[in-house]
């Protein structure tokens, strides 16, 4: 049995896109240790799958239809969710199953996003929908009829696989039961807005993570209630107990902004991270500072909240240890404010020539080291030429690091060029 829902989303599309794809939700804790330990797969998700949009950015896929069609409309895309009977399917099948529905319901017209989450004790499917066709640049309305399409062919498909099937009759009834697990929806309600609270610093996001979670928010005589996707019921703020009246959410989210950001990667190194993440948020960053501190910010060494990370496993922190490079970069790129391939590229040149110029003198003094008789003058020449080791070593390590970040801004350059070569393909069809 799988219950089933679809509703709208508005003014942004990366938002959605990043909650539905969030590996903290898409992968189990082993898969995440296997996952961080691969460099090349962090960026990667399992059970993720893109339908008429590149797998790599769907939101660049999509926001070049809208572009294509001229479509400014306050409703950006739907956000859709299926979810199974706790036991009954397997990640794998829940995946399949949800990537026929879309194909089925919206593959021929649609750029759709489906991916698997498994952070709750029901496996379950999201759908991120684009509103505009990538076909014809007709809008997608979710009237009841297409309800009422999604409930039958996520019925239909159930079905197929030998899945359980509720009937129209008793479809309110075992719903609550078997999806809510004899909780209160009350007591999900309130779990939901805990969540909400931890990723929040202003009331205004702590709303708009709600709305992406599927509620709908109602205003009633200045009171606030939530109506959850899967019931006909709003539920008042005030009826949830003090703790959950909207001043004390506010107080909250406010006492969460004197967070300790997790620094202990940055600390051994002697840098302080934190003024370029304040400034990535003001998004006063550009160019290569901006993309590594992004790359940070979706890989987690920094924060995506408000609160402390979490104190990891001996084997996750191990793992987390292979992301170690990608911070060195970051240095790199923040004190010597570079920016641009150029600036990159001449700042490889002199460290290229210093290390040339150290690499010689202590080339220098290891033939005299070899020609000395022992004494005090062999002593003296065997410790200038390990000053210069440490030195060596820095700046080896730095010119590697240039390679590494010419090597990503190369493939961005690429992606970019086939971005825009879309782009054009597609306006020079209309």
């Amino acid at each position: 049995m799988a219950t089933t829902s679809i509703w709208k989303v508005k003014n942004r599309i990366d938002h959605v896109i990043d909650y539905v794809t969030d590996t903290n939700k898409t992968i189990g804790l082993q898969q995440v240790l296997n996952y961080t330990t691969n460099e090349e797969k962090t960026l990667q998700h399992q059970y993720v799958s893109c339908i008429n949009c590149m797998r790599n950015n769907p939101y660049q896929s999509m926001m070049n239809t809208k572009e294509m069609f001229h479509d400014k409309k306050k409703i950006v895309c739907f956000h859709g969710y299926q979810s199974f009977v706790e036991g009954e399917v397997t990640p794998e099948l829940a995946h399949q199953i949800g990537v026929e529905l879309a194909e089925k319901l919206w593959g021929d017209r649609f750029e759709v996003v489906v991916s698997t989450h498994l952070n709750t004790d029901n496996i379950h499917n999201h759908f991120v929908l684009n509103a505009t066709s990538c076909i014809d640049g007709k809008r997608y309305c979710n009237t009841k009829k297409d309800l009422y399409d999604l409930r039958v062919v996520s019925d239909d498909l159930c079905r197929k696989y030998g899945l359980s099937v509720v009937e129209e009759k008793a479809y309110q009834s075992k719903t609550r039961q078997q999806y809510h697990h004899e909780k209160s929806l009350e007591n999900i309600i309130k779990k939901d807005i805990n969540e909400a609270i931890k990723v929040s610093r202003t009331k205004t996001t702590f709303f708009n993570q709600l709305e992406l979670e599927g509620y709908e928010i109602k205003s009633v005589d200045k009171e606030i209630g939530l109506k959850h996707y899967a019931h006909d019921k709003v539920i008042m703020l005030s009826n949830l107990g003090n703790e959950y009246s909207l001043e004390n959410i506010i107080n909250r989210i406010i006492h969460q902004q004197n967070f300790s950001m997790d620094k202990t990667i940055y600390s051994k190194k002697g840098f302080d991270i934190e003024p370029y993440f304040r400034k990535y948020e003001r998004k006063e960053l550009n160019g290569f500072q901006k993309l590594y501190i992004y790359y940070q910010f979706k890989l987690g060494i920094l924060p995506k909240s408000n609160h402390t990370r979490p104190k990891y496993t001996k084997e996750l922190r191990q793992a987390m240890k292979q992301l170690d490079h990608i911070s060195n970069e970051t240095i790199l790129l923040c004190k010597n404010n570079i920016e641009t391939l150029g600036q990159l590229n001449q700042y490889k040149t002199i460290l290229q020539a210093q290390l040339s110029h150290l690499e010689s003198k202590r080339l220098q003094c290891r033939n005299k080291i070899r020609r000395s008789p022992e004494g005090t003058l062999k002593e003296q020449l065997k410790a200038e030429s390990k000053s210069y080791t440490p030195e060596i070593k820095r700046l080896r390590k730095e010119l590697q690091c240039c390679e590494r970040i010419k090597e990503r801004s190369l493939y961005l350059q690429q992606f970019e060029i086939e971005t825009q070569s879309r782009i054009e393909k597609g306006r020079s069809r209309l």
